[in-house]
């Protein structure tokens, strides 16, 4: 099926693979593609736009390395980070404690956060956000603060927790 333009209409775009693609759709300014990008443009109107494979992945692959970079984050990347998680930045100031205004102006590099606050994104971003039987988002009302016992089981050499 030929691609159509979103402006005109016109099914007669021309393709284009470039070989190194800035990819600005991230809001970070430092992320360059190669390969999985197609530019077209469309003749009639000269309305151009962009096709990346698998959006999801590359984001999940940029988190991962923001993450795991060795230097403290700028405020974009950390905006990056919580959007990866899904987290609005209200929802966020609610787990971590701090106010929305506080966290715009960390994102917008008018504030530096507590290193506490960057680890929290660079662990949820490589966990994955797998908190079982609870919602992190839960996580920041919540004030009660009973301990409940934990039974483990050994089963082949690995340590397996038990149902309670």
């Amino acid at each position: 099926m030929a691609r159509k333009c979103t402006k005109c209409g016109h099914s007669g775009l021309k393709s284009h693979e470039p070989s190194v693609y800035h990819y600005r759709l991230s809001a970070l300014d430092n992320v360059y593609l190669t390969g999985g990008v197609t530019e077209y443009i469309c003749p009639k109107c000269g309305t151009k736009s962009v096709a990346v494979k698998n959006v999801a992945g590359l984001h999940k692959a940029i988190a991962a390395s923001i993450a795991t970079t060795k230097r403290r984050l700028g405020g974009k990347e950390l905006r990056f980070l919580r959007e990866q998680i899904g987290f609005s930045a209200e929802e966020l100031a609610k787990v971590v404690e701090y106010s929305e205004d506080h966290i715009r102006k960390i994102e917008s590099d008018s504030h530096t956060p507590k290193a506490t606050y960057e680890m929290f994104l660079r662990v949820a971003i490589m966990r994955e956000m797998q908190a079982p039987e609870y919602d992190l988002r839960e996580l920041g009302e919540r004030k009660e603060y009973a301990i409940e016992e934990l039974n483990f089981m050994n089963k082949d050499h690995s340590w397996i927790k038990m149902a309670a």
